[in-house]
């Protein structure tokens, strides 16, 4: 089973076999990996090493858009889910639970990650249960309202993207708005708006192009 390493050791409890044991954090180091005998009511140590392979000075590795229990379609915790970003080589994280403005950094501060991982609270804006849905939509960085059981995120439901747009928009500082999953059927922006390779836009009258960023590469 994965087992995740934060603090640069792991104790993990298993029955007597051989067992091959993999070391890897994400895309920019190698992976090291051994064979080891476990014995019965006997600890054995193994040490495991890795190299960065590709050099990403100057880069920022991010995951922009990132989904845990809060959104119902998750089984991680938020705790988790950071803890599982770090090991996997994303440096900056930001939390976009479904019409829910969370903010992770306090929790990657409680975990101790804060020298790998840093995080920013945003909310993806999701019109699924509208009478007119539109899709997805990524927005960070966003003020969390603590006071809101919503965390003050934007009312989503029976609003068209333009209407929301202008809302984001007027407020104080700089946002990203992105693009989810574009393309994926009842979900996708691109879709549902119907847009149009043509044109640049979108065919249907309530879409609007004032969005920053389009995710590519989105997956489970």
């Amino acid at each position: 089973p994965p087992a995740l390493v934060t603090t640069g050791s792991v104790d993990i409890a298993l029955p007597p076999g051989r067992y091959r044991v993999v070391a890897s954090r994400g895309p920019e180091h190698s992976i090291d990996d051994t064979f080891v005998e476990i014995s019965k009511s006997r600890e054995t140590q193994l040490e495991l090493g890795l190299v960065r392979v590709v050099d990403t000075r100057g880069y920022v590795g991010c995951d922009l858009h990132q989904h845990t229990a809060r959104s119902f379609d998750t089984p991680t915790t938020l705790e988790q889910h950071l803890a599982a970003s770090v090991a996997e080589g994303v440096e900056c994280a930001v939390a976009t639970e479904r019409n829910t403005v969370v903010d992770p950094q306090p929790v990657i501060d409680k975990l101790g990650l804060g020298a790998h991982l840093r995080g920013f609270p945003g909310d993806e804006i999701a019109s699924d249960g509208g009478r007119d849905p539109f899709g997805h939509l990524d927005v960070f960085p966003l003020a969390l309202d603590p006071n809101d059981p919503r965390g003050g995120a934007p009312r989503a439901r029976d609003r068209s993207p333009r209407d929301l747009l202008d809302q984001i928009r007027a407020l104080p500082g700089e946002r990203v708005v992105q693009v989810s999953h574009p393309r994926s059927g009842a979900r996708g922006y691109f879709e549902r708006l119907r847009f149009n390779p043509t044109t640049g836009s979108g065919d249907a009258p309530s879409y609007d192009g004032r969005f920053d960023t389009i995710e590519v590469w989105s997956g489970r």
